[in-house]
């Protein structure tokens, strides 16, 4: 599928979601990026960059105490010139986006607890358009996933421009793209009377490449595209899970390696849910009383950090199970 088409296909989609009654914003999560490495021109719509760029749209509802389904999406990219240039992304969704944000966290239910059933107003000015309210039991509510990436070189023709291209891509280019239903359902508890979710969803991309020299090339490419229970059972997996939040925007570095010490240090913060918070600050303030800058206790789970994970068991008096 070329880039064109891909955005035709778009456009399709929501204007058919549109009409079918179904509002972005109110019971659909609508998620965007794009991203180039490299050269990108187009006239569909007019694009014309050599350069390493990145865009991201998310539109969703918005619930009491500013709550929204979770969504979660990062971008690498390590250019190398000459020597080739490695590029990769996570976009997730629901469950999925849960379990990638936190690499200690073993819960997998993103539902929004709300006190009343929510009611979605469109207004314009004092006048009241339309209402939209969440599609609930027996309500079936399209669900669209997909992505475009191309690597290496892309000229594209429509037959609209004579003999000249529509586009020309070198590098690397992708598109993701969520549409997904939000749900509500009123078997909630006393405190949390009403329930509202979003469908799991996941797909990843890493692609390295290697020019040794002229007659040496290599290239490794791994993708992954889920849905539903696949995608949360990816996102729970320990080394796909640490491999990607690697490649997130967030300050990581180093190999990320479960021990005997992190499987400890995880199993002390799970031990009490409602102190977690507290006990991640306890980490954050011993890190930074050690000399630490780093603030994201995600970096006492990598290999490098092995000895850091031992000191702060001995001094903080853990005792780890099975020892």
């Amino acid at each position: 599928m070329n880039n064109t088409n891909f955005l035709n296909i778009s456009s399709s989609v929501l204007l058919l979601v549109s009409l079918s009654g179904c509002a972005i914003g109110f019971d659909h999560t609508l998620f965007m990026t794009k991203s180039n490495v490299g050269v990108d021109i187009d006239t569909k719509a007019p694009t014309a960059e050599i350069s390493i760029a990145r865009r991201e749209l998310v539109i969703a509802p918005a619930f009491e105490k500013g709550q929204t389904p979770p969504v979660l999406a990062g971008f690498r990219t390590g250019n190398r010139l000459l020597f080739g240039f490695d590029v990769s992304s996570v976009f997730a969704g629901g469950n999925a986006a849960l379990m990638l944000s936190d690499p200690s966290n073993i819960k997998d239910n993103s539902e929004l607890c709300l006190q009343v059933k929510p009611v979605g107003k469109l207004h314009l000015g004092p006048i009241e358009l339309a209402r939209f309210s969440l599609p609930t039991k027996g309500e079936i509510r399209p669900f669209v996933f997909g992505t475009d990436t191309t690597f290496g070189l892309k000229v594209a023709w429509s037959g609209m421009t004579a003999q000249f291209p529509d586009s020309l891509k070198i590098g690397f280019n992708r598109k993701e793209l969520a549409l997904a239903p939000v749900f509500g359902s009123d078997k909630g508890t006393q405190n949390c009377p009403y329930l509202v979710g979003m469908p799991p969803f996941l797909a990843s991309i890493e692609m390295t490449s290697e020019t040794a020299t002229p007659q040496t090339f290599d290239l490794a490419y791994r993708q992954s595209f889920s849905t539903g229970s696949a995608a949360v059972e990816l996102a729970k997996d320990p080394n796909i899970k640490m491999l990607l939040l690697t490649r997130m925007d967030r300050p990581i570095t180093g190999t990320f390696a479960e021990d005997k010490n992190s499987i400890c240090i995880k199993q002390w913060l799970e031990s009490d849910l409602p102190q977690k918070k507290e006990k991640t600050k306890e980490i954050n303030k011993w890190l930074e009383g050690n000399g630490h800058k780093f603030k994201s206790t995600s970096l006492i789970y990598t290999e490098e950090f092995s000895g850091v994970r031992a000191q702060f068991i001995k001094e903080k008096n853990i005792d780890c199970k099975g020892e």
